[in-house]
């Protein structure tokens, strides 16, 4: 019997057509969501990272969430997440920016129709093209929370909370100076995050 999965018009038009048509409802049905305020607006109020919309109530193991990107994330440090997560691009595009084993710094574009497998501890920043006229939607869901999140300075992991807090007293020198330097991306990779029991104290 054949496997249909391994016919060349299944691979290559199929599949991509389900999944194109599969985005473009979902999108339809997200981007409705713009007509009232946003539940979430995630990042400095007066420079929002993005709009986020509950899609199903909250709770503590299953949310998703529509995202309307608005401004790229910050230019210092990578970031995790305290969940693992999926992301499926239903318009527009992103950059997305990552470290993989051995420090090398990989850059992702991710488009309409991209689905994204994410673990917690997998770190990222996303930078959106500035000459982009589409706006970038993207259909968010994550599991339940593992851990605590936060960024990924060349010397350590730093609590989301503590970065915040040194971006508001212009005190971060280790993020802001070091990371702008040329060899900043590979040092990443020898970032230590500390143990659950280290963040409880």
């Amino acid at each position: 019997m054949t496997d249909l999965t391994e016919a060349p018009f299944f691979n290559t038009h199929l599949i991509h057509h389900v999944r194109d048509r599969a985005t473009d409802l979902t999108r339809v049905s997200v981007e409705g969501y713009a007509d009232r305020p946003p539940d979430e607006i995630i990042g400095d109020p007066d420079r929002p990272h993005f709009n986020r919309w509950h899609m199903i109530q909250s709770n503590r193991w299953l949310n998703v969430y529509a995202h309307q990107f608005l401004h790229s994330d910050d230019d210092r440090a990578l970031h995790d997440h305290p969940w693992p997560s999926v992301s499926l691009v239903l318009s527009g595009s992103y950059i997305e920016h990552e470290i993989r084993a051995g420090g090398v710094h990989v850059v992702t574009i991710r488009k309409k129709g991209d689905l994204i497998f994410r673990s917690a501890r997998s770190a990222h920043r996303i930078e959106l093209h500035e000459d982009s006229s589409t706006p970038c939607w993207t259909l968010f869901i994550t599991g339940p929370k593992l851990r605590e999140w936060g960024f990924h300075c060349p010397d350590r992991w730093v609590h989301w909370t503590e970065f915040d807090g040194r971006n508001q007293a212009r005190s971060m020198l280790d993020c802001l100076q070091r990371n702008r330097e040329p060899d900043a991306l590979r040092s990443y990779t020898h970032t230590k995050e500390p143990a659950s029991n280290e963040l409880a104290n």
